[in-house]
């Protein structure tokens, strides 16, 4: 290895990158916009949820139930004055409502009486995932609700808690651990560090050989005494470099600006970043290679990245895929460095735990970049 011919070109995409003022805006600006577009606009939180209730049972508890639900916060009650069962349909129907709510006459009286009355909720199904997240807040602050009137009820009247006693409860305690408000941005922010780093290594490291070609200048560094494995290590570390810093950017807003908990190894999120480096830079290099012009690496690395990201368990859980997609992430690094970074920000591991998602992320990396390194030697030569 000649280290003179290496360390000149690190020095030459450095000077070239810091010349191109568009790419530098874009390493720049690019994660900060991503940081906050998934820090802020996306959200699985429930929140404003329009919800509408028709109450014909006029008493006191029915009243503490609505009341109850609406301190959620998840829900808006609109305006149900007069309302009438007629109107859950036209509610829905129109949107005015996502989520309904009719207390049938005899509410109260059933509570008195220990029995459980059934209270009806029409949700609109046509967004699937907020119909699913809004029964289970209202079910939720229901069964809470009836527990603390139960309590009350009986310490207003200690001679039926011989009845109520015949009755089996069952009080669940729930308690999340590593994640315990259920925060949607905790669980967010670190996975937005592996789609950084995929955009960063895989996008720009796709149109550096192809660059090169349509610029006429690779047919000159063929004929130099540069090997071929020079001139891309050389072209990558300097990417190599970038994604490190953007790491070290992101972990220090993700838990300044985000209050995102850091509670693993620092040493070895920089370790894994690493790792997960080398296979989005080696995907940026087989593209490269197999591209002909700057447009058709652009597209072919479009349509890797879907698959890569929505594969990686960000937004959905890989357990929920089909079988077939399931055995598909195993070969995909954003499966592994997702769970490495989840790990080190929320439950606190280190190189103890998440050693055979490092080990896997450096047999693909190696794959990868061989295989680019490789298929680049073949088509110079």
């Amino acid at each position: 290895m000649n280290r003179r011919r290496l360390l000149s070109i690190v020095l030459k995409e450095l000077r070239q990158l810091r010349r191109d003022k568009r790419t530098l805006r874009l390493f720049l600006i690019a994660p900060v916009i991503q940081l906050t577009f998934f820090g802020y606009a996306i959200s699985t939180d429930l929140k404003g949820v329009k919800l509408g209730v028709v109450i014909e049972d006029p008493s006191p508890e029915a009243r503490r139930l609505v009341d109850a639900i609406v301190a959620t916060r998840a829900f808006d009650l609109i305006p149900t004055a007069s309302a009438r069962p007629d109107d859950l349909r036209p509610w829905l129907d129109t949107g005015a409502a996502q989520i309904a709510l009719h207390i049938p006459p005899g509410f109260a009286r059933a509570l008195a009486r220990g029995q459980a009355p059934v209270v009806q909720v029409l949700s609109d199904g046509s967004d699937s995932n907020t119909a699913t997240l809004a029964f289970q807040y209202l079910s939720g602050a229901a069964r809470v609700w009836a527990s603390r009137e139960r309590q009350d009820y009986l310490r207003r009247h200690p001679s039926q808690a011989v009845r109520f006693a015949r009755v089996p409860q069952v009080n669940l305690e729930p308690r999340f651990w590593y994640n315990p408000d259920l925060k949607s941005v905790d669980f967010q922010i670190p996975g937005v560090l592996a789609l950084i780093l995929l955009a960063l290594g895989a996008s720009q490291t796709s149109l550096m050989v192809v660059r090169e070609r349509e610029l006429g200048t690779l047919e000159q560094l063929s004929v130099t005494p540069i090997h071929a494995w020079e001139l891309l290590v050389g072209k990558t570390i300097p990417m190599a470099g970038a994604g490190l810093v953007m790491t070290l950017l992101i972990t220090v807003v993700a838990y300044v600006w985000f209050h995102v908990p850091l509670r693993g190894s620092i040493p070895f999120l920089l370790i894994a970043a690493t790792l997960y480096l080398l296979n989005t830079l080696g995907i940026g290099l087989l593209i490269s290679v197999i591209s002909r012009t700057q447009l058709q690496a652009q597209i072919t690395t479009s349509f890797l990245m879907t698959p890569l990201i929505m594969l990686s368990g960000f937004l959905f859980p890989i357990a929920n895929m089909p079988q077939w997609a399931q055995w598909l992430t195993v070969i995909l690094p954003t499966r592994y460095y997702m769970e490495v970074v989840r790990g080190v920000f929320l439950k606190g591991q280190g190189a103890a735990e998440l050693w055979p998602q490092a080990v896997v992320l450096a047999i693909l990396g190696v794959l990868l970049y061989l295989g680019g390194i490789l298929s680049f030697r073949k088509r110079v030569d």
